[in-house]
């Protein structure tokens, strides 16, 4: 299907937050969530995943990433009582508190609305949660009133520290999408978040999310172009070779002139229903293992087999060389 550029329901923006809920984290949990009145942003910043390359044979051979840290601010005309925890304020009488204490973690959700250029903001919402927050700096200015009698916004800069997610990397940061989920399931989980007649609202930990959101009849399985290259996950059994593309639960056949083994990483090209891996990225080939015949690649052709010194093309692919790598090799 050819592609096609700004059809009006493709045109999205975010924009907005509201609903926003507060969870004071103690050593025994989050305590229940209160509602945060006079939220204006929240804006997340992504900090980390700095690159430390390796090498091999004086080549970059693979990388390596530091974690991501999830962090940013928030901006607020005014913040719940339970707030006051989290900026060390601590309140040792009715209306007394004490300052510069030990400051309390947080969680928070909110929503910002998702729109397009036909429905507007009324298309659908994001709805953020955030965990193990923790204010590292905020700025409050008190100020005379002016001529307009604006009210002063209050900026909170936070940094956090993520939680466990079973099978994937510990996150602060979990993000529902309306335009993609079952909306049974975001009112289930809105319904944890906000309370309801018979519970008061909490701040549910990924997992328990992932229970009530994951079902294999809600995901949506891309429907790949021909003739593109995709990551995937390769399976190789004695009877045949499949692989699973990133994003999809399917498997397509595959076939290989690499050498690959069960589990490993690779890029495919999918073409007539068919993926031919083109790269192993679990065991990338050794740069220094290519150069070294470079220079045989001259010997003749005997029997339809090209030998290169002792070696043969097929003794080279059970090495993890290819025929395109050595030919690229030699083409650089």
């Amino acid at each position: 299907m050819r592609l096609t550029w700004d059809a009006l329901s493709d045109r999205l923006f975010r924009t907005g937050v509201d609903h926003g809920v507060l969870y004071v984290e103690t050593i025994d949990g989050y305590l229940p969530g209160v509602a945060w009145n006079g939220l204006t942003a929240v804006n997340d910043e992504t900090a980390g995943h700095d690159k430390n390359f390796l090498y091999s044979g004086d080549y970059k051979s693979d990388v390596r990433f530091t974690p991501f840290e999830h962090g940013g601010t928030i901006s607020a005309f005014f913040y719940p009582d339970d707030f006051e925890m989290c900026l060390g304020n601590i309140e040792t009488a009715a209306g007394l508190y004490a300052t510069g204490q030990d400051a309390f973690s947080f969680g928070l959700c909110y929503r910002s609305m998702l729109g397009d250029a036909v429905q507007g903001v009324k298309r659908g919402y994001e709805l953020h949660i955030i965990y193990g927050a923790y204010i590292t700096k905020y700025d409050v200015s008190n100020e005379t009133i002016n001529s307009d009698g604006a009210p002063q916004p209050m900026s909170f800069s936070y940094e956090s520290i993520p939680v466990e997610f079973t099978d994937m990397e510990p996150t602060a940061h979990i993000v529902i999408s309306t335009l993609r989920a079952n909306p049974n399931k975001v009112a289930a989980i809105e319904r944890i978040l906000y309370g309801s007649e018979e519970a008061y609202p909490r701040l549910p930990m990924p997992d328990e999310i992932y229970s009530i959101m994951y079902d294999p009849d809600d995901i949506i399985i891309p429907d790949y172009p021909e003739g593109t290259l995709h990551y995937g996950t390769i399976h190789v059994t004695d009877e045949n070779m499949t692989v699973t593309i990133d994003g999809s639960d399917d498997t397509t056949p595959a076939t290989s002139a690499i050498v690959v083994e069960d589990g490993d990483r690779v890029i495919v090209l999918l073409k007539d229903g068919l993926a031919t891996v083109m790269e192993n990225v679990s065991k990338p080939v050794d740069p220094e293992v290519i150069r070294s015949y470079i220079e045989l690649l001259d010997k003749p052709r005997i029997e339809g087999v090209e030998l290169l010194g002792d070696k043969t093309y097929e003794e080279l692919n059970l090495a993890g060389v290819t025929n395109s790598e050595l030919e690229r090799m030699l083409n650089s």
